[in-house]
């Protein structure tokens, strides 16, 4: 008993009273007790006190004990009652234990009193524990039950011949797996033919090993009569007192592997565009470029076959097979591509009438086709055929195999005519590269001319620095090969080094010859130059920004540079490459000031300002040419 226990007395008498208190008191309880002697405090009291256990006398005056059980019942039926009474013959104890009492105690035997009220709470107690379990469990079940009859997934118990015993809601709607049918329809029966040995395995591995999950996947065939795909788990509950069954748990997987398959499709033909745009970049001539398509297409899209037939209206289709992949054993030789005229392979099709043809299972067409079997024998599934316009002319088709069932969906159909877009393109710019290339080659040498002449006249205007900006290009363009740029950002930089002072066009010549240390105002004027190199090619539409590289090419990486004061890589590369080949090349040359201090010591002063002035990875990248390669100027013409 709880020694805080509440317990309510209905005694009008006082000596008895005080008499159940002390045997309580003796039996090292020490309850709360709440006295009452009238029907009214003893119905009050009930509510308001809210006792653990009612101790009542058989005979008040106004209430007896009979009547006293029923209020208690009727108010607290869970509390404990003890009649504590004076007399009592065995009829009328029998009946108040009936009536719901927990026991009786007569006065002359008050000893009694303690255990009769220790055992009443204890089983008061364990009654209200076993209640709230039987509750609990009850509230489980219904919950388990409420979460298996509105799962999504399927669950079902079947028995050891995989035929239904029980499906939730989920099984029927799905697969009809309804126990009500009977137990005649097997489960295996409706697994796809190719998930076949999936299955089986897996109920047997369940049979053989009741105490693990068996996960398996396969398709079910549904109550439409489609296909749908499950990941499921087996569980061999056959020797469950309450189940006796195997348990499967499936989700339906379709709308996901779908679009898993969606995304395959996409990337293989993601892949194989990608490939081909390479292919569209690099290659020079017709036959090269369908040939490598084709192969690319097999290869890197991983398609079962390719070829290209074009327009020709000598052949008796009307159409020639020019390129083919993926065909050792000669399904797509030339020689083998003609039909009857009602059964023309989908490439031919696809020339005859303009439009794409895509057949998405082979398998499901007539078996009278000539082509359909030799395709099925190569394990081909499907194919698509698309046309080819250059000009707004038909060229011809280009014909894709894969050896997937549907692998030409809306999107890869998508991606698939982009790709024939980009083949009809590649082969249209093929037809005038040459006269473009030709145009290209003049424009590069009229630039070139410009620049060497823009060089010269500058260099007139500065005998003694001729052939500076032609060192520094040649050392710009090895440290920006060194560092692994590409060979058009390395033109531009050579470019930008060749041409980077030109803007000493507008400083006095006297100045640029001087024999000794410029003032601080002369070489105020010299720092103009790379402002007006800067606006002097303002108009010039160069592929690279030379602009900027020449109107940056004194910066400093700790902003002590000109003209801006930028810092960092608020200063471009390019002319971060300029700053590090104008130094060295000025240091190891002569000046009408003074001589030339040589390449050891330039490099020695670019180490000593690496990081701080100039670019780290561009310092480096010096230093190895000199250090490493034994770069060297060319010497002055």
């Amino acid at each position: 008993m709880r020694p805080e226990c509440r317990i309510l007395l209905l005694e009008d008498v006082d000596t008895d009273a005080e008499l159940a208190e002390r045997e309580l008191r003796k039996g090292q309880l020490t309850p709360s007790v709440r006295r009452v002697q009238t029907r009214d405090e003893y119905i009050r009291e009930l509510a308001v006190f809210s006792p653990d256990l009612v101790l009542a006398d058989n005979s008040l005056p106004d209430i007896n004990g009979m009547t006293a059980l029923a209020l208690a019942k009727e108010r607290c039926p869970d509390v404990p009652f003890i009649l504590v009474t004076g007399t009592m013959g065995d009829e009328a104890a029998v009946q108040a234990i009936k009536n719901g009492a927990t026991d009786y105690v007569l006065k002359e035997n008050l000893p009694r009193l303690v255990p009769a009220v220790r055992r009443a709470l204890q089983e008061a107690a364990d009654h209200l524990e076993r209640r709230a379990m039987e509750e609990a469990l009850r509230e489980n079940e219904e919950r388990f039950r409420a979460l298996v009859h509105n799962s999504t997934d399927v669950i079902a118990i079947l028995d050891a011949e995989a035929r239904p015993l029980y499906a939730n809601p989920a099984g029927e709607r799905l697969f009809g797996l309804c126990a009500t049918e009977g137990t005649s329809r097997n489960l295996i029966n409706l697994v796809h033919p190719d998930d076949l040995d999936l299955a089986t395995a897996a109920l047997v591995k369940t049979l053989t090993t009741p105490d693990i999950c068996v996960p398996s996947s396969f398709r079910l065939a549904t109550v439409d009569g489609r296909w749908s795909s499950l990941e499921a788990t087996f569980s061999n509950c056959l020797d469950h007192p309450a189940i006796r069954g195997i348990v499967v748990n499936a989700r339906c997987v379709t709308e996901r592997k779908q679009a898993e398959e969606a995304l395959r499709n996409v990337n293989h033909v993601l892949r194989t565009l990608s490939a081909c745009n390479e292919i569209l970049v690099h290659v020079t001539d017709e036959p090269s470029l369908l040939a490598k398509m084709c192969e690319a297409i097999v290869e890197v899209g991983g398609y079962r076959l390719a070829r290209v037939g074009v327009v020709d209206l000598t052949s008796p289709t009307g159409v020639r097979t020019v390129a083919f992949h993926g065909d050792p054993e000669g399904y797509l030789d030339p020689a083998l591509s003609a039909s009857s005229e009602d059964a023309y392979p989908p490439y031919i099709e696809t020339v005859r009438i303009g439009h794409l043809q895509v057949t998405q299972d082979i398998r499901a067409l007539s078996e009278s086709l000539p082509w359909r079997q030799p395709a099925v024998a190569r394990g081909c599934r499907s194919v698509v055929a698309l046309p080819l316009w250059v000009d707004q002319q038909l060229f011809g088709a280009l014909e894709i195999y894969a050896d997937r069932v549907g692998a030409f969906d809306d999107e890869s159909i998508r991606v698939l005519e982009e790709l024939a877009s980009d083949l009809t393109f590649g082969l249209g710019v093929l037809r005038t590269r040459a006269e473009r290339l030709g145009y290209l080659e003049q424009l590069e040498a009229s630039l070139a001319a410009t620049i060497r002449a823009v060089v010269s006249t500058t260099e007139m205007r500065d005998p003694y620095t001729a052939g500076h900006q032609r060192r520094v290009a040649d050392l710009s363009v090895a440290i920006a090969t060194e560092m692994g740029l590409d060979p058009g950002t390395v033109k531009g930089v050579e470019v930008a080094a060749t041409i980077h002072d030109i803007g000493k066009i507008a400083v006095p010549a006297e100045i640029l010859s001087k024999p000794s240390r410029l003032t601080p105002a002369e070489f105020e004027l010299v720092k103009g130059h790379p402002q007006a190199g800067c606006d002097i090619l303002a108009d010039v539409n160069f592929p690279w920004p030379i602009q900027e590289m020449i109107l940056h090419h004194h910066e400093r990486l700790d902003g002590s540079g000109y003209p801006d004061g930028l810092q960092g890589d608020q200063i471009t590369l390019g002319a971060r490459i300029l700053a590090v080949a104008d130094l060295v090349e000025a240091m190891a040359s002569h000046r009408p000031y003074r001589p030339g201090l040589g390449t050891a010591a330039a490099t020695a002063q670019l180490n000593l300002d690496r990081g701080t002035l100039f670019d780290p990875d561009v310092v480096d990248a010096c230093l190895t040419l000199f250090r490493e390669k034994r770069f060297q100027f060319a010497p002055s013409s």
